[in-house]
């Protein structure tokens, strides 16, 4: 199964154009903190672990999470900040300054699938999606889809809703840790066991 997502452009209107000369006026102070807050060890960390960003600052999450206080949730910055997709920090401050009431189904798909890094996919999870009232029908969307990226996202949105999902999540586990992909079988794991844990079958 494929999903398109990239088919929910965020900018159109003379009005939205407007409003994306002022995020831009708010993307330059965000780029001030950032350069404010570098830490050039942990960004040659990420380099050299394979970080696939064009500016990584090496902030740290709380450090991002800090920012993020300082400015109300506003989906034309979130926007802005996700499609700043060179800069490490912009996407994962993205998730943490988006308004969860403005996030639809498509709009979290198109996120989902233009994320370039786990971390980023972890941020969104975290930060965002698990918040949403569709949040269990996006996981079982991902699940089935061809795409490795996509069922990595759906085991880490899963591990943050598994209260009431106990059963569906420990199957869903289970049958991606049988597909012994690099990229999901840890965290597939993870779910089986914490299922596992808090039904005390461990």
């Amino acid at each position: 199964m494929q999903i398109d997502y990239l088919c929910a452009p965020y900018c159109t209107s003379s009005k939205q154009a407007l409003t994306k000369m002022e995020k831009n006026e708010q993307l330059l102070t965000v780029k001030r903190r950032f350069m404010a807050m570098r830490n050039g060890i942990i960004a040659d960390t990420l380099r050299t672990a394979g970080a696939p960003y064009r500016v990584i600052f090496g902030l740290n999450v709380p450090q991002i999470a800090e920012i993020a206080r300082d400015f109300k949730p506003d989906l034309a910055l979130a926007e802005a900040l996700w499609a700043d997709s060179g800069v490490r920090e912009s996407m994962l401050l993205a998730p943490m300054v988006c308004p969860v009431g403005d996030v639809d189904h498509a709009m979290a798909l198109r996120w989902i699938g233009t994320a370039p890094s786990v971390e980023a996919i972890d941020m969104l999870c975290l930060k965002l999606l698990r918040r949403c009232d569709f949040a269990w029908s996006l996981v079982e969307e991902l699940a089935v889809t061809d795409d490795d990226m996509m069922h990595y996202a759906a085991m880490r949105l899963m591990f943050n809703l598994l209260s009431g999902h106990e059963d569906r999540a420990r199957e869903l586990a289970s049958a991606e840790a049988e597909r012994q992909c690099r990229l999901t079988q840890s965290v597939a794991r993870m779910i089986v066991d914490e299922v596992d844990f808090l039904k005390g079958e461990c």
